[in-house]
């Protein structure tokens, strides 16, 4: 007779809620600190301490999570041809991790504000059947509560993407308004610079927002828990990008791949908790979410994937197009050893930074031995084929949005 299976029970897939809290730094969550629904998830969770964002901004990163793909092979980052542009879509051949999740028969829903990258049309949003968006700049609790009704109706397995965009804006001083950080360092540099007075209101500014994203995890949590989804689940919260609070003179993310920007949290809570309260000092990929759910619901990755699971060995790297149109991209080796390569399409330069004796990256060597393995290695990596994109004339931009000074970089 032979192995048909038949008569055999077949467990379901585990629910899967992916939280991504936008520009949250790692040194403001556990193990370093953290507010309390933080830290109790991690007593539930595994926690990667060196975990690392596979791109400065939003869109690139949020596309590497869902095709496992480096940003320049999914192709959703801005176009060197017109760096004015948001950005490219994700390519159509590269299949979406709700899609994959979709096809094992989850229902998929992504959660996110007005505005935010699932309403950019770059393809993050397919493979879900239901993207319930709320109003411009809805906080937190707003959005997590769209998710507690949705999850509340929900009888089998589930993926549920929430986009928590709190972080991302800030306020000067003695002004309401909100605005992004980037253009606050813009408009600090004509203006004094980063003074005492203004690091401090980025810093109680930015705390405050953490305070309402913790409460709303929170809630979620809660419902997970009330509607017995909690123990099974693969809970993961991470971070796109972190942010620059002053460092540098600068505030804000999709500068060049500085470790307040690229370092970010990544808490794993697997199904019957499985592996709580590991502190894992390896340094990761955020990449490895794409692989790490997919082998949590039994399917194996697309074969020219490049994300693995955490839990396997795997390169890590950076990289961007920037607002002028000019490659950037790092590498590690190890926890410490970093390389970070500018290419302005007339030259490269690429400096080496100690993060033991240099963490906040002040002190580049851009004369290091090229023969340095991880210098032959970021080099292999980034003179890899890529697909072909269209291409688009250039487009000057009138106001160039990256024009202030960085102290420290390459």
């Amino acid at each position: 007779m032979g192995c048909s299976g038949a008569g055999q029970a077949h467990s379901p897939p585990p629910d899967v809620i992916l939280v991504v809290v936008d520009a949250l730094r790692a040194d403001r969550t556990p193990p370093v600190a953290g507010p309390p629904t933080l830290r109790e998830l991690a007593r539930d969770a595994e926690v990667y301490e060196r975990a690392t964002a596979p791109a400065t901004w939003c869109i690139p990163v949020l596309g590497s999570l869902f095709t496992g793909r480096w940003p320049s092979f999914h192709g959703a980052e801005r176009d060197p041809d017109d760096p004015t542009a948001v950005a490219r879509s994700i390519d159509p051949g590269a299949p979406t991790l709700a899609e994959l999740l979709r096809g094992i028969g989850l229902r998929t829903a992504a959660f996110a504000a007005a505005g935010s990258p699932m309403s950019a049309g770059k393809g993050l949003e397919r493979g879900f059947e239901e993207i319930v968006t709320l109003p411009p700049r809805a906080d937190a609790r707003t959005v997590v509560t769209a998710a507690r009704h949705w999850l509340e109706h929900q009888r089998g397995p589930v993926f549920a993407f929430i986009h928590l965009d709190d972080l991302r804006l800030g306020s000067q001083q003695g002004d309401d308004e909100a605005v992004d950080r980037a253009d606050l360092s813009i408009r600090y540099a004509s203006t004094g610079g980063m003074t005492e007075p203004r690091l401090h209101q980025l810093e109680s500014d930015y705390q405050r927002r953490i305070e309402g994203v913790d409460r709303a995890l929170g809630a979620l949590i809660a419902v997970l828990k009330e509607e017995h989804r909690y123990e099974d689940a693969l809970v993961i919260v991470t971070a796109d990008h972190g942010e620059l609070l002053g460092e540098h003179s600068l505030a804000g993310h999709g500068w060049p791949p500085f470790e307040p920007i690229v370092h970010v949290p990544l808490l794993v809570k697997r199904p019957n908790r499985a592996g709580a309260g590991e502190q894992v000092a390896r340094r990761v990929s955020t990449l490895g979410v794409f692989a790490t759910t997919l082998r949590s619901v039994g399917i194996a990755a697309p074969e020219d994937a490049h994300a693995r699971p955490l839990e396997d060995l795997h390169p890590v790297w950076v990289e961007d197009v920037d607002r002028r149109g000019h490659r950037a991209r790092a590498g590690y080796d190890g926890e410490l050893a970093k390389v970070i390569s500018l290419n302005d399409g007339e030259r490269e330069v690429e400096c080496l930074y100690d993060l033991g004796s240099d963490p906040g990256e002040l002190a580049a060597n851009c004369a290091f031995d090229p023969r340095l393995p991880l210098r032959g290695a970021l080099a292999s990596f980034g003179g890899s084929g890529r697909p072909v994109w269209p291409a688009r004339p250039r487009v000057a931009a009138a106001h160039p949005q990256d024009g202030s000074p960085v102290h420290g970089a390459p």
